[in-house]
């Protein structure tokens, strides 16, 4: 989140890149990490925890590397400002987000080979190689949904904000651990629903707002 956010305000304000363009470079610096932690926790078996420990706090230096520790405002791009804080109507285009973001999810999860193949490997991993399941495929791929998703998740915080700091996202990953167990998803595993993790998420926004 808070390397995509910077990254994306830094080629906007600093080098006048256009914030589509910006947006799209920035999302691939997070597919990039997502792939990354998903090849050290495959290849090299690293447990998940450690790996995606290691690497956000890397994420996070060059974050503090790139801004010089400072905020770094976008004050005169009206597209950017309206990818976050934009209205659909009366609807705020954030909600959007949410709402197509979940569409594509529960097809995933629910109507894909790929979707039945994560939750095996999460119930069991020994069992899912058994029955054939390309494991570390399933995992690395996972992975790179997660990076995708953070990197949009923190350019759309910074369009909000009109500003890149390299502290946002800060307990951010307790706060979508928190909102997954809510919403009922198991922490051994295999189990769990993509609309009780957004009841989750909700119950959370409220509770912190």
């Amino acid at each position: 989140m808070s390397l995509a956010g910077c990254l994306t305000t830094i080629l906007i304000s600093w080098y006048a890149v256009p914030s589509f363009l910006a947006i799209l470079v920035s999302i691939g610096v997070g597919l990039a990490f997502g792939a990354a932690n998903g090849l050290i926790i495959t290849k090299m078996n690293m447990p998940p925890f450690i790996a995606t420990l290691a690497t956000m706090n890397i994420m996070r230096g060059i974050s503090y590397t790139i801004t010089g520790g400072k905020p770094v405002s976008v004050t005169a791009d009206s597209l950017f400002e309206n990818i976050g804080a934009g209205f659909l109507g009366q609807v705020p285009i954030a909600v959007i987000y949410v709402v197509i973001a979940f569409v594509f999810l529960w097809m995933l999860l629910n109507r894909t080979r790929f979707g039945r193949h994560i939750y095996a490997v999460g119930g069991n991993l020994t069992a899912a190689k058994y029955s054939g399941i390309n494991t570390d495929k399933t995992i690395f791929l996972a992975y790179v949904l997660t990076g995708v998703f953070s990197a949009f998740g923190g350019i759309i915080l910074v369009s909000r904000l009109n500003s890149g700091q390299p502290t946002i996202g800060e307990g951010a990953e307790l706060d979508a651990i928190a909102a997954c167990i809510v919403g009922g998803t198991s922490l051994s595993g295999g189990s769990g629903t993509l609309t009780g993790t957004l009841i989750g998420a909700v119950l959370m926004g409220v509770i912190s707002n």
